[in-house]
Parts: structure tokens; C-alpha cells; sequence
């Protein structure tokens, strides 16, 4: 990113490339409560392996936002069910 050009980096040791954020607990992957937020971090090295089963916990929690009170099956909610 060009933004990033001349940004000083403050590590105590080297930067390496292709690190993946993780955390010391699991994996975050939940609503952020009474927001429209869904929180999807923290995989660090398995980012490839959880993508999938990620993916589609999120667009799941994001179909309840959208169709509050419909059954959640793939495809079910529409434009005339959104509140």
C-alpha cells in the first residue's frame, strides 16, 4: 500500500513477511452485542484451513441481521423480508 511507503515500523525484532494475526485465545468469530458488527480474527497460520467453515458462519450471522425471525437456509432472504 502507498500509504504504508515511509511508515516507520517500531518492533523489537525483525519483520518478517506473510505473518498472519493471530491471538493467544481462539479464533474471534462472533456479533458484537446490540451492533452490526461480526468480529473474524485471529487465525493466524490456519487462515486458509478455517476460511471456509468462517465464511460461512459470517454470512449466516449476517443473513440473522438481515431476516430477523426467518428460517436461515441459503438463498431465504430477499429484498421484501429485510426490516
Amino acid at each position: 500500500m502507498p500509504v504504508l511507503r515511509n511508515a516507520e515500523i517500531d518492533a523489537a525484532e525483525p519483520v518478517r513477511v506473510g505473518l498472519r494475526p493471530m491471538r493467544k485465545q481462539n479464533v474471534r468469530l462472533d456479533q458484537e452485542p446490540g451492533r452490526c458488527i461480526i468480529h473474524n480474527y485471529g487465525h493466524g497460520g490456519s487462515g486458509v484451513t478455517f476460511s471456509w467453515g468462517c465464511a460461512f458462519e459470517v454470512a449466516e450471522a449476517v443473513e440473522r441481521l438481515l431476516c430477523p425471525g426467518r428460517a436461515h437456509l441459503p438463498g431465504r432472504c430477499h429484498e421484501s423480508a429485510r426490516p
